[in-house]
């Protein structure tokens, strides 16, 4: 082998690893975030509260379904023709 293939090698090989080390120092930081939104549901949820206000504003949202379609249900019953 000849001196500059093992340079490029060489210099591929920093490269490779320069990458991985940036890689596993931006999961490190996701998971660091994800952990710390995760410790904020649960005490959320141990107050009884919603744990995200995504899932506040999903559960109000069904709610608000439930209610429109038990209305229509009761409108349909007082409408419907009596034998």
């Amino acid at each position: 082998m000849r001196l500059g293939q093992v340079g490029r090698r060489l210099v591929a090989a920093v490269a490779e690893v320069a990458l991985a080390r940036a890689t596993a120092m931006q999961l490190g930081a996701q998971a660091a975030g994800l952990a710390a939104a995760a410790a904020a549901a649960r005490a959320a949820a141990a107050t009884g509260a919603a744990p995200t206000p995504d899932a506040e504003r999903a559960w109000r949202r069904e709610l608000r379904l439930a209610a429109a379609a038990a209305d229509a249900r009761a409108q349909a019953r007082r409408l419907a023709p009596r034998p």
